[in-house]
């Protein structure tokens, strides 16, 4: 079987073009949040105090959950720059090329 590698090519790009938008967004709410946490915390009289430790609890999951959101953008990047080079000068890839196997892995 042949597959275009420009088809190829425009379904990765449109996939990170939308994740980089994505997290554009989602950049710019944890920042906001963060900056609304590190305001509560420095005008809180006690860090130990149930209520706050509740928020810094939750703050946690917030950090860990943008951190690995953060990662997964980075490796869909990646992926998009391996498929590069893959198919450098390439204008088809036939399914029983090594290219192929190399991208059903990306």
């Amino acid at each position: 079987m042949l597959y275009k590698t420009e088809d190829i090519r425009n379904t990765i790009n449109s996939n990170v073009d939308q994740t980089n938008q994505n997290y554009s967004k989602v950049k710019a709410d944890y920042e906001q949040k963060n900056k609304i946490f590190e305001t509560l915390k420095s005008s809180i009289i006690s860090v130990t105090d149930p209520s706050f430790m509740v928020i810094s609890g939750e703050k946690l999951a917030f950090d860990s959950a943008y951190h690995n959101l953060t990662k997964t953008k980075e490796d869909i990047n990646r992926c998009q720059q391996q498929f590069e080079k893959l198919v450098i000068g390439k204008s088809i890839i036939k399914s029983n090329e090594p290219e192929w196997d190399k991208l059903k892995v990306i």
